[in-house]
């Protein structure tokens, strides 16, 4: 099984490791967003030993995911959020199973939307998909 980190599921959960059985990957952007001597020793450790693989999204699914997050007001999710579910859409697209491995809501929500498989890494999983409405006003 491939598991898509994103960076809450390594800063989240203060026993996560990378098991040597598995492999794992992760943006870029989520790589950057762990700021921790403990979350970038997890990282650092597994892409030298091989399991963590760092691969950003295909400009298309990049593309699409942004347009789906605005058509559907997902206006809170970063730009490193989007990346982890365009990479998602990419495995989906090239036939691997794989699980996203997020605790951030939002980015479940966005998952469920769109049929893509995910699990929390330690506060919870999402029960019912949520909708949004109109981007509030400044």
């Amino acid at each position: 099984m491939l598991y898509l980190l994103d960076s809450s599921a390594i800063i989240n959960d203060l026993n996560f490791e990378l098991r040597e059985n598995e492999s794992y990957a992760m943006t870029n952007a989520c790589l950057d967003e762990l700021k921790g001597f403990r979350e970038k020793n997890i990282a650092e450790a597994g892409m030298r030993q091989g399991v963590l693989s760092v691969r950003d999204p295909s400009a298309k699914s990049l593309e699409t995911a942004k347009a789906i997050a605005k058509e559907k007001n997902y206006y809170k999710l970063s730009e490193a959020d989007v990346g982890v579910v365009a990479l998602a859409t990419d495995f989906k697209a090239e036939g691997k199973s794989f699980s996203v491995v997020t605790d951030d809501f939002l980015v479940q929500n966005f998952l469920k939307l769109l049929g893509l498989p995910f699990e929390a890494a330690f506060q919870g999983k999402i029960g019912k998909l949520r909708s949004f409405g109109k981007k509030p006003k400044a």
